[in-house]
């Protein structure tokens, strides 16, 4: 808590606990622009440096995500943050570059604060937003088959797209 605190990520309440604090737009804008940028370079050299038995088992777990249904459920929204947050996570380990995956590392802080606070908004409002987790789930096929294919201009450009829209979602959802 102190570490988030610490990055602005929280708000600390004496005798009330912690808070994410409401971060506007265009902060959600620029740290999203960040961890585009951070982490198509980090793809490139993942290419053929993830076993291909976990992309296999993750794109398992996809394919059942793309194929959900509204109403979407607290634990199908908690697998799918677990999946999007492990495929992520694959793609920052196997980078070559330490300090690039460090790096990395602070940003997704923020971004994963910043997206479970939207998700738990869209969720808690029974939003038709939350339909956005099956296009996902199909963005990460995307990404998942241009890492088995071992092909890193595809899989830059495949998660170019797939951040570009996840911000869209996370944007809107800050907006409301």
């Amino acid at each position: 808590i102190g570490t988030l605190a610490g990055m602005g990520v929280l708000i600390v309440k004496p005798n009330c606990g912690a808070v994410v604090r409401p971060f506007t737009p265009r902060e959600v804008r620029d740290i999203c622009q960040v961890r585009r940028r951070l982490e198509t370079l980090a793809i490139s050299t993942a290419c053929g440096r993830i076993p291909q038995a976990k992309l296999r088992s993750l794109r398992e777990q996809m394919v059942k995500q793309s194929k959900l249904s509204l109403p979407i459920s607290r634990r199908e929204i908690e697998q799918v943050k677990k999946s999007d947050t492990l495929l992520h996570d694959l793609i920052r380990d196997a980078t070559r570059n330490q300090f690039l995956a460090d790096e990395l590392d602070r940003v997704m802080v923020l971004v994963r604060a910043i997206r479970d606070a939207a998700w738990n908004r869209l969720w808690e409002q029974s939003s038709p937003d939350l339909a956005f987790v099956v296009e996902e789930a199909k963005e990460h096929l995307e990404i998942i088959d241009s890492l088995l294919s071992n092909d890193p201009k595809y899989a830059q450009k495949a998660l170019h797209r797939h951040l570009r829209s996840g911000a869209r979602y996370i944007i809107r959802a800050v907006e409301e």
